[in-house]
Order: C-alpha cells, then structure tokens, then sequence
C-alpha cells in the first residue's frame, strides 16, 4: 500500500497527485474520515476522476471511508465507486465482513478493516511541503493524522 495522503477536496487531490508525480512515487487518495457520512459517493468519484483526469502521470489509487456502516459500502458499490478506488475502509461490525469482501471483490475492490495512517491536508499551511515530507518518507511538521 502507499502512503496515503487524506484529501478533502480537488485542491488537495490535485496536491497529492502532483507531489507523487514529482517524486516518481505512487499515493493512495484517503477520504475524509466517514466521508459516506458526509460527502457520498458520487461527490468522491467525481473528485478522484477530475484530478486524475488534469495528472494522468501520477501512480494512486482512491480509498473511501465508509466508517462502521456496511449500508454505506453498499451505497458506494451501487454508486459505481468500485471504479475509480481500489478500496473501501469499514471498521464496523464483523458479522458482514465477509460478504461485503465478496461484494467489493466482484468489483475488483477490497476491503481494509482499519484506516491506514495518512497525512490530511486539512488546514495545513504547507500541503504542499508536508506533502512532499510525507511521501518522501520524512517527517512532517503536523505529523500523520487518522
């Protein structure tokens, strides 16, 4: 997995995505925390597709945060979500893990039970410097943030 950077908005898509293609190096594009719960899908889709659309040479995959709630991955799946991320964050409830693996499987996602660490963006004075720290593999003045 790369190093994942959570983005809020194009702005911060578009950041990431330039840093990494700078760098030579891929990134994964993290939701919002929850962000099911706050922006949906379609909003998400369409961020991901502008900023790989304007940086067609940056390496990244998309990663939806869907919390605890296995409707919202469903909601994704159905939103056609599965093709622009490679995966889904649910930390809910085990007892429909497997099937919602299987579901997003069938869709050539996966599932991730934790959401990895990442560098959010969200009210940093220098995105672009921190970015840069974070994918280069130093440390960032802010720091990871989940």
């Amino acid at each position: 997995m790369p190093p994942a950077v959570t983005v809020h908005w194009l702005e911060h898509a578009g950041t990431a995505l330039d840093v990494a293609a700078a760098l030579g190096r891929p990134v994964a594009l993290l939701s919002a925390p929850g962000a099911a719960f706050t922006v949906g899908p379609l909003y998400f889709l369409e961020m991901i597709r502008a900023a790989r659309a304007s940086r067609p040479s940056a390496e990244a995959i998309a990663l939806y945060d869907c919390a605890d709630a296995p409707g919202r991955v469903l909601e994704a799946l159905d939103a056609g979500l599965a093709q622009a991320v490679a995966g889904f964050v649910y930390e809910g409830p085990e007892a429909p893990l497997a099937a919602l693996r299987a579901l997003a499987a069938a869709r050539g996602a996966f599932l991730l039970t934790r959401r990895p660490d990442s560098l959010d963006l969200l009210d940093l004075e220098r995105p672009e410097e921190d970015c840069r720290a974070w994918l280069g593999g130093q440390a960032t003045r802010g720091g990871a943030r989940r």
